[in-house]
């Protein structure tokens, strides 16, 4: 049990969001999961707060999983996301452009690579060049949500075996400090203990 503390509601609130990471949390109220202590700080209980986001009990690896990407098996052929999972900016680094990974097919957040379902968030259809929007960080990049570092998925594996014993949101958050975009530190990561041994065969 680890217990987290804050001085604010709203500030716990985005402590508990940022804990679960892409756990599916859409039907949980995080605000029931905080309470206040007699000295005015707003805590809530890691433990409790995976069991209620359906995190409690799952392996390392599973739980690795469902804060990845809200799933641990895919959505539509149930097989476990171990054995292969994409996410939309791997595939655009793949392809070099977000409009040849768009047209070539993923149109949403993740897809399974046992059956190539799609699920997560849908994915906008490609501005413009020279056009520039916002990720969810709030910062901006030409044409899409991209990472500031040319190779996103190469740094997280050197971090990854850099960080020796670092939990996965430890090396999530360096890469994502380093300027890679959270979904792509979260899939790099996957692959990373895939690429070590540390997934379990499918």
């Amino acid at each position: 049990m680890t217990i987290q503390s804050y001085s604010a509601r709203p500030s716990a609130v985005r402590g508990l969001a940022r804990h679960l990471g892409n756990a599916n949390t859409q039907d949980l109220d995080l605000a029931s999961l905080i309470t206040r202590t007699e000295d005015g700080k707003f805590v809530f209980d890691t433990d409790e707060a995976d069991k209620a986001a359906g995190l409690g009990g799952l392996s390392l690896e599973d739980e690795n999983l469902k804060l990845t990407c809200g799933h641990v098996t895919c959505p539509s052929c149930g097989i476990h996301l171990s054995n292969g999972l994409s996410d939309f900016e791997g595939m655009v680094d793949r392809f070099d452009s977000e409009a040849e990974a768009y047209k070539n097919g993923q149109k949403h957040e993740w897809m399974c690579l046992g059956c190539n379902h799609e699920f997560g968030a849908p994915i906008p259809e490609p501005v413009k060049a020279n056009a520039s929007r916002p990720n969810k960080t709030g910062r901006r990049y030409p044409n899409r949500n991209h990472s500031d570092v040319e190779t996103p998925s190469e740094l997280v594996f050197g971090l990854a075996d850099t960080m020796t014993g670092a939990k996965r949101k430890e090396v999530v958050d360096a890469a994502i400090a380093k300027g890679v975009t959270p979904n792509t530190a979260r899939a790099a990561y996957q692959h990373w203990r895939k690429a070590r041994g540390l997934s379990k065969t499918a």
